[in-house]
């Protein structure tokens, strides 16, 4: 489905013909249209709290013919909570920190659900649910909020966009 009324942000491009300037530092910028909006790291607004639920609902059918093995994935096993699982085994045994034993009970809790660190990573290895187009940061702060309406614009904080699950998402 699409969604034509739903506003996007657009990258301007370069006289060679790029959406993305490197400079003489190496730094990489871009250069879009701009959007009268706002963002929020938090609110108690209702109105806002749905608008951005709205439209991490609206990333992903947008997104549904896009394929996604072309993405980069740009920050490798982000979503791998068996992989993670074991990285904190390592660093409970490690206790670089001496503060293990302060939290003895939380870490018993975490390793006495090491089944469910499993569950997703083994679901997709089965094809039992499909790789997606993720944005994989869903949070307030990465929706533009008209300041008019408080209704969310768009999805924004794009780096983080990669092939995924859609469960992660929410």
């Amino acid at each position: 489905k699409k969604y034509p009324e739903q506003l996007t942000l657009h990258f301007h491009h370069t006289a060679e013909g790029n959406n993305y300037f490197v400079s003489d530092e190496d730094s990489f910028w871009r250069v879009m249209n701009y959007v009268d909006s706002l963002t929020l790291d938090n609110t108690d607004d209702l109105t806002v709290i749905e608008a951005t639920g709205k439209a991490f609902g609206n990333f992903q059918p947008q997104l549904a013919d896009f394929d996604g093995s072309v993405l980069y994935e740009t920050i490798p096993d982000f979503h791998n909570t068996a992989k993670r699982f074991e990285t904190f085994q390592k660093a409970v045994a490690a206790d670089v920190c001496g503060r293990a034993a302060s939290v003895k009970e939380e870490i018993r809790f975490v390793l006495d659900h090491e089944a469910f660190a499993h569950t997703l990573c083994d679901l997709e290895a089965a094809g039992k649910i499909p790789t997606r187009v993720t944005h994989n940061d869903t949070k307030l702060n990465n929706i533009l909020i008209d300041n008019a309406t408080g209704k969310g614009i768009c999805v924004i904080d794009l780096d983080t966009v990669m092939p995924g699950l859609a469960v992660n998402d929410f």
